[in-house]
């Protein structure tokens, strides 16, 4: 249950289901039951993770992932240990920590090599890719992104809104705005037809940034408003989703479009109330990043 609420983006009520499930898992006793392919500690673990990341929790996401690693590095089971290297890989992306993030995708991808794991080698891949659009090397991310998407055979369909979404800002980091907004489209698709939402606000977000890209935003202050729409529409699915963590990147991006347009106040107070609300993950890219903007709206 808390793994399909939080595929749905009700990241608060998952975050309960799956906060009981990790209470309730004994390892001693989940030997003497089957295992349904996977550890159950584990899953509850990094489910828990992932909630906690979203509503605004980093450093707790953080640490319910490497429990979870810990754990299933005692359970001599390499398809477990691989998807928990994955989630490795993947918190340390959203936290913004994109070498961490390349070590726990190779590490993913050598053990799925050695064990014949075509699906995790795709997610592999694909989480590498994403690691390398989020520093900023684009081109090959790009091509990992691809290579990943490309050899899934459906092994991650839950995750692909999230490849999307990094091969999207991929091509906005080399100007190749049409090509994001084709990966936008495919990304908007899948949430429309699985129900899996949980990078939707995110999706807004970087379709707002990838419009600001297009040759005429500088001069025409309609692509710009669009742009505002696209922003404020992430803000509005973050906050139906209580997702702090992407209502602080959506008001970041929004923060900075006014700023550009001479509504520093507006942007200084609405990043100052989100940025009030965090008790953790100030090292964090995301976090850095708001206040280095709010530092900079707040000198004369």
């Amino acid at each position: 249950m808390g793994q399909t609420l939080y595929w749905m983006g009700q990241f608060m009520p998952a975050q309960t289901h799956l906060e009981l499930s990790c209470s309730l898992y004994d390892p001693v006793a989940s030997r003497a039951v089957p295992s349904f392919g996977f550890c159950m500690g584990v899953h509850s673990l990094v489910f828990s993770g992932f909630s906690s990341w979203h509503l605004g929790f980093p450093d707790q996401g953080r640490d319910r992932v490497e429990q979870a690693l810990s754990l299933a590095r005692q359970q001599s089971d390499p398809f477990c240990l691989c998807l928990a290297l994955a989630c490795s890989s993947h918190v340390d992306h959203l936290r913004g920590e994109t070498i961490a993030a390349l070590k726990f995708a190779d590490a993913m991808f050598h053990l799925a090599h050695e064990q014949g794991f075509q699906g995790f080698l795709a997610m592999a891949t694909a989480l590498r890719g994403a690691a390398l659009v989020a520093g900023a090397h684009a081109e090959e991310g790009i091509t990992q992104l691809r290579g990943g998407l490309d050899h899934s055979a459906g092994a991650f369909e839950v995750m692909r809104t999230l490849f999307l979404a990094s091969l999207a800002a991929g091509y906005g980091l080399l100007g190749r705005v049409e090509e994001g907004f084709a990966a936008l489209a495919e990304a908007m698709g899948l949430v429309e037809s699985t129900g899996v939402c949980i990078y939707e606000a995110e999706l807004y977000r970087i379709k707002g940034e990838l419009t600001l890209k297009r040759p005429e935003a500088g001069s025409n202050s309609e692509v710009q408003e669009e742009a505002e729409a696209y922003f404020r529409q992430a803000l509005n699915v973050a906050r139906l989703q209580s997702a702090k963590s992407w209502e602080l990147r959506a008001t970041t991006s929004l923060a900075r479009l006014l700023a550009k347009q001479d509504r520093r106040d507006e942007a200084r107070a609405m990043l100052a109330e989100i940025y009030g609300w965090f008790t953790e993950g100030f090292d964090t890219a995301d976090l850095k990043d708001t206040k280095a903007l709010l530092e900079e709206l707040s000198t004369v």
